[in-house]
């Protein structure tokens, strides 16, 4: 007869001699010189049970260990019952597990149903039912107590080992969102601190190149008592109170697997950075668009980030390029990348992730001649198709494209860098001096990253108020010189599309005439101007107003810049809203009069049946003293204004031969 072939269980007894040595014996309490459990005919049987003396008085012997000796069970076992847990090594003749047999207690359900499968040959089916029922008896206690912690929801320490259990699929409160994972293996240790319960498990990441497994520990310490299963750190799925839980994650998982990679998106809520002081994490508020990139974190960000293995051991195949839904339930719920808005690299979670919204016409909003507007579109169109031939005679140099924006502040040079990336619906990296550090070698650095990172993505950068770039470069500043050296360097190999912005250019170095590729001026906004630009922030800023075209009129004759109509009109806005009402003029009047601001009254009608609109005056004490000069004045200056900006374009000075 096969080894392990006897429908039968062999038991035998443990007998310790005077120095403690184990041997094991037939009979008890017979001696022999040998075990029994190795000879030919022990080795029959399809299982060997080991009893040894019990210490507890209700019972003389008690179980030690069992030995499977039958390939058909062993086979069994391993495929339906204890599949992915870590321990058991199944291609051996003989497989031992030792009381209190742990593994059993936590597969049992997975036992009781191999027990009933039904596509079974009859000899596995004996074997199954002899060891089926040895353990019955065995576990009788166990799976009680551990059917009672199923119900109670309670549960103490030392029995932590029969709820997390290896293979299965448990969460934990990741800074306030759950993160399904899968136990690797769990059980007691102990270490200088003392005792404690050790969960090794792992998630479903993204490594930047390929999706793998991000592996955790946890410890639970001793407690007294009993302590609520979902009050632990961490858990098993099956006992948090959402029955839905396991779909939310799935449907978590597809959008993170879809949100792998480059992205440009739209975030609203929590985010995840770290304190440079302690590297512990920090939760923020981020509002506004986001970049998702692992690779360019891993490269640039000064903080940690999870390190994720192709696979969980060398027997493990890798996780395929697809996910599956076991997959996308375990994967993790964030995501690295990087907040224009914050200059930080974060955490971004999944769940707060949502796609853009663009905003279209954006063009239209400039208050900007056509054929400008026209220039620059056609300049950054061709830019992002690949339809210019911009290069240097050396590789690598003069690829990009460099704007010059200047005027007073509020009449529009940022908002046209805006426009013209929702234009072509690609991210807006828009830096200042301040954000690039106190010290030269600081600046160089910070700006050779940023300038990489804005070529990288595609997207427009924007260097707001860079006059201390543009400086002309003289003996008695070699600081502010080197300052300039290194952008004039910078600016030669950026191969991106790049838009400054000043306030003043009397005093820019000659050298930047071979760099700057269009030179636009701003001028004052007058009334026709500040007209439309507040018909553009009611449309863009305001869900409804109850703002006739006579109220808009008369706004714009107060002599202000774009940036403060817009913020007039946001104040504005929330007023209204905690008045639980739509913008109305009352509103904006109430503003200007807080800020000191005053509109002559309402427009009245003339003698033709149209509007005549009174002087804007700016602060308290100016009023208008002659309405028809005043009218007259207004529109003289207005028709300067107006011959001022419909100047044609003038190209830079600065370097028109790369037009």
């Amino acid at each position: 007869m096969a080894p392990g072939e006897l429908s039968e269980i062999k038991t035998i007894y443990q007998r310790p001699d005077e120095e403690e040595n184990v041997s094991w014996v037939d009979e008890c309490p017979k001696e022999i010189t040998t075990g029994p459990d190795r000879n030919a005919k022990s080795t029959q049987f399809a299982i060997i049970l080991r009893q040894k003396q019990s210490k507890s008085p209700l019972r003389a012997l008690e179980a030690h260990s069992i030995v499977i000796q039958s390939q058909a069970l062993r086979d069994a076992l391993s495929e339906y019952v204890f599949k992915d847990y870590p321990g058991p090594v199944w291609e051996v003749d003989r497989v031992v597990f030792e009381a209190p047999f742990r593994p059993f207690v936590n597969r049992w359900a997975k036992f009781q149903k191999l027990k009933k499968r039904r596509n079974l040959d009859g000899k596995t089916k004996e074997h199954i039912a002899l060891l089926y029922d040895l353990l019955s008896s065995e576990l009788s206690d166990a799976i009680s107590m551990h059917q009672g912690y199923t119900i109670s929801r309670v549960v103490p320490w030392h029995n932590l080992w029969m709820i997390l259990i290896s293979g299965e699929v448990v969460i934990t409160n990741n800074n306030g969102s759950f993160v399904a994972s899968k136990v690797l293996q769990a059980g007691y240790g102990k270490d200088k601190d003392g005792e404690f319960f050790s969960i090794h498990y792992f998630s479903v990441d993204w490594s930047g190149d390929f999706f793998g497994y991000y592996e955790q520990e946890q410890k639970i310490r001793p407690y007294e008592d009993q302590r609520g299963i979902n009050t632990l750190p961490i858990y098993p799925i099956d006992f948090h109170e959402d029955k839905n839980l396991r779909n939310l994650l799935t449907l978590r998982g597809k959008k993170f697997e879809s949100s792998v990679g480059y992205h440009y998106k739209s975030y609203n809520g929590a985010a995840i950075t770290w304190n440079r002081s302690s590297c512990n994490e920090e939760k923020v508020h981020v509002s506004g668009r986001i970049i998702i990139d692992r690779h360019e974190f891993a490269r640039y960000s000064p903080f940690s980030f999870r390190h994720v293995r192709r696979r969980l051991s060398p027997e493990k195949d890798n996780i395929p390029k697809t996910l599956t839904s076991d997959h996308h339930m375990l994967c993790m719920d964030r995501l690295y990348g990087y907040s224009p808005q914050l200059h930080t690299w974060m955490d971004f979670f999944v769940d707060n992730i949502q796609d853009i919204e663009w905003r279209t016409n954006t063009l239209e909003g400039l208050v900007l001649p056509k054929p400008k507007k026209d220039l620059l579109a056609a300049i950054t169109r061709a830019k992002k198709s690949g339809e210019h031939e911009f290069s240097d005679f050396i590789e690598g140099k003069g690829e990009g494209i460099i704007m010059l924006l200047s005027g007073p502040p509020g009449t529009g040079k940022t908002l046209t860098a805006e426009a013209i990336a929702e234009d072509m619906r690609v991210p807006l990296i828009a830096i200042t001096f301040s954000n690039l550090g106190h010290h030269v070698y600081m600046i160089e650095r910070e700006l050779s990253r940023i300038f990489e990172l804005a070529a990288h993505w595609n997207s427009i950068l924007l260097l707001d108020e860079c006059d201390v770039f543009l400086q002309a470069r003289s003996p008695d500043r070699l600081e502010q010189n080197n300052i300039v050296s290194i952008f004039l360097r910078t600016l030669e190999y950026y191969k991106g599309i790049l838009f400054m912005t000043s306030n003043h250019t009397a005093n820019i170095d000659p050298a930047f005439s071979s760099r700057i590729h269009l030179s636009l001026e701003y001028p004052e906004l007058d009334q026709d101007s500040r007209l439309q630009v507040w018909n553009t922030v009611l449309k863009s800023l305001v869900k409804s107003h109850e703002l006739s075209h006579e109220d808009i009129l008369r706004l714009s004759n107060l002599d202000i810049n774009g940036r403060q109509i817009k913020n007039i009109a946001r104040m504005a806005q929330l007023l209204a809203l905690s008045n639980k009402q739509s913008l109305r003029i009352e509103s904006i009047d109430t503003i200007l009069s807080i800020e000191s601001r005053q509109i002559a009254s309402m427009p009245t009608r003339g003698s033709s049946g149209s509007f005549e609109t009174p002087l804007s005056v700016e602060g308290p004490t100016r009023n208008p003293t002659n309405k028809e000069t005043d009218t007259r004045e207004s529109t003289e200056s207005r028709t300067k204004r107006k011959a001022t900006r419909t100047d044609d374009v003038q190209p830079s000075s600065h370097r028109r031969r790369r037009l």
